[in-house]
């Protein structure tokens, strides 16, 4: 900024050359800019002195007021005709918004600070023709003022468009404005297979039904046919939509998934079991890990082998593979929140007799006590208090389903191990009730001399030989206590006054432990571990008898059904001839349940 003193004679300069003498002098002096611009610049400078004195203050010169005008003793306001540059002009006394349009050579910043509307370099220029592209106005085929369509320059970003070829950034995007490209600009760019979607860009969103596709890849619902993306589907062969594995599951109605498909709930699985590793469950029971994947011939406790709920096809039956775990069990009953009862009323007539609703558990505490020592009120077991308090008084005896301690209802073992052993001390309509609750039905008598027999072929499970013998321990089933729990050493246990186990479920084993033993369709424990309920229509209600049959378990019962024979079998296989549990000659005491009774289902 410089200062500039405009001297005006009011009355005349006199010279003499002996001397000089000035009539009357007034003086004004005022503060003005170099009005050189940098070509290209679109910021007006503003005010000379930005914090220089306001008007109406003090002043001596024009340097010591924003305006950069003094005047009279005092700093004026900007003005058009001060002769300084400032306020919004573009050079002295001209352009801007309120002073006269600029001459031309003068500093301009728009074509409107200009006479001739022509503003180049920030120096106003000489006219130019009507309708070229520097003539500040929107003609010919341009999109905004002077720029775009086929002559005048490519508009800037935020400036109108019609075409990607209007703009300098080749994306006239969403409303007609040139953007920067993006996934977000309405464009079909970046190698997008659709508008703002697709392609090989990870950023850009994937493709919703109905556009444009190259692939699946391409595809939010990975389906592309035609290079259309298409919904979902339960026929697509594509894991999608709100399906938890391919083509099945979900909330959405469609198919149900098969044993080991993904599954977040119970209802995503055919079997209406979703297990703890969020697969579907062959049946229902078989969700948890304990008892529900621990079966197999690996003795190891907690080790993961085969589902406890396989089944195998033996001749014109399909069958359990194992016999049914206390896992099982306390799976059903979480499930159910202990209200069997609750549960089976709900059941159809095709499903359930409603006659055995009444003897089953209402609550969590009532399944303890039915599955416990010693039973539901009115509902007695045998031998399964380990005291003997509750059953022929043997000194020895349990139930492999874990309760909470209870006075002498307490176990040497944990639940986790307990839910791995085969169920025992279960009532008749329990055992029912689960296999129905797994879609199937107690095994048959028929069913079981088929299981053993292998169709009636053989004399045994495992063949014809080497014959079973009751008195000599046998690697192919668990039979006189020739099991032993590993997990829990024997001098931890508590002992009965003959240095035995109390608790019999030291020698009651999981399912599978003894594979030599299976049957020819690869049952196991066909023989051997627990004697099994059969669902025969031979329950009875008055008195209360539960139909079983005779075969080899860990006690001793292989040589009591040969004896019943009388030929040797160790298994009671008269035609159409069932034991009752609870019948005069079988635990006449304690019908709802025995430590060697349980049970397998049938489908």
């Amino acid at each position: 900024m410089r200062c500039i003193l405009s001297i005006r004679l009011a009355q005349g300069l006199v010279r003499d050359f002996r001397g000089v003498s000035l009539v009357a002098l007034m003086a004004l002096t005022a503060c003005t800019t170099d009005p050189q611009v940098d070509p290209g610049t679109t910021t007006r400078p503003g005010d000379p002195n930005p914090d220089g004195k306001p008007s109406g203050d003090v002043c001596t010169d024009g340097s010591q007021c924003k305006s950069g005008v003094c005047k009279d003793g005092s700093c004026k306001d900007a003005s058009s005709t001060d002769g300084v540059r400032n306020g919004d002009e573009s050079d002295v006394d001209c352009g801007g918004a309120s002073a006269p349009k600029c001459d031309n050579d003068k500093a301009c910043f728009a074509a409107d600070d200009c006479k001739t509307k022509n503003c180049e370099a920030n120096k106003c220029a000489p006219a130019v023709t009507p309708g070229n592209d520097k003539d500040g106005i929107q003609n010919n085929d341009e999109t905004d003022i002077d720029c775009g369509g086929a002559k005048a320059p490519k508009c800037a970003n935020g400036k109108k468009c019609k075409i990607a070829g209007d703009c300098v950034s080749a994306t006239c995007g969403k409303g007609g404005v040139c953007v920067e490209p993006s996934h977000t600009d309405g464009v079909k760019n970046l190698g997008e297979t659709d508008i703002d979607c697709g392609g090989p860009d990870a950023a850009a969103p994937r493709c919703a039904p109905g556009k444009a596709c190259g692939d699946a890849g391409d595809c939010a619902d990975k389906v592309c046919q035609g290079n259309v993306c298409k919904a979902p589907s339960f026929t697509d062969g594509i894991k999608n939509g709100n399906e938890t594995d391919v083509d099945c599951g979900g909330p959405d109605p469609g198919p149900r998934c098969a044993a080991d498909k993904a599954c977040n709930a119970n209802s995503d699985c055919s079997s209406d079991g979703c297990n703890y590793e969020k697969k579907c469950a062959i049946s229902a029971s078989c969700t948890t890990h304990m008892g529900g994947d621990t079966c197999g011939p690996n003795d190891v406790s907690g080790m993961k082998q085969e589902s406890c709920c396989t089944k195998v096809d033996a001749g014109p039956y399909k069958l359990d593979k194992y016999q049914i775990t206390a896992g099982r069990m306390r799976a059903m009953v979480e499930r159910l929140g202990g209200n069997l009862k609750g549960y089976a009323m709900g059941l159809p007539a095709g499903k359930w007799n409603q006659a055995d609703t009444d003897e089953l558990p209402a609550s969590t505490a009532e399944v303890n006590d039915a599955l416990g020592s010693f039973g539901m009120a009115g509902k007695p077991k045998r031998s399964c208090d380990r005291t003997g308090a509750g059953g022929v008084g043997f000194g020895f005896g349990g139930h492999t389903y874990w309760t909470p301690p209870n006075g002498s209802d307490k176990s040497d073992f944990s639940k986790d191990t307990l839910d791995q052993k085969t169920l025992n001390c279960v009532s008749w309509p329990m055992i029912k009730l689960l296999c129905v609750f797994d879609g199937g039905h107690m095994i048959t008598k028929a069913e079981m001399d088929y299981a053993f027999t292998n169709g009636g072929t053989s004399q045994y499970p495992w063949g014809n030989a080497p014959a079973y013998n009751a008195a000599v321990q046998d690697d192919r089933v668990v039979h006189q206590f020739s099991y032993a729990t590993p997990d829990v050493p024997f001098g931890n246990l508590s002992k009965n006054a003959s240095g035995d186990p109390a608790e019999i479920a030291y020698y009651v084993a999981p399912p599978g432990r003894r594979p030599m033993g299976n049957n020819s369709y690869g049952m196991a424990d066909v023989g051997g571990n627990m004697l099994m309920f059969v669902d025969d229509g031979r329950r009875t209600a008055n008195p209360p008898r539960s139909p079983f049959v005779w075969s080899i378990s860990w006690e001793r019962h292989g040589q009591e059904a040969a004896g019943i024979n009388g030929n040797g079998y160790a298994y009671y296989n008269t035609q159409n001839n069932i034991t009752l549990w609870g019948s005069s000659s079988v635990g006449p005491e304690a019908p709802y349940g025995y430590y060697g009774l349980g049970g397998r289902c049938g489908y």
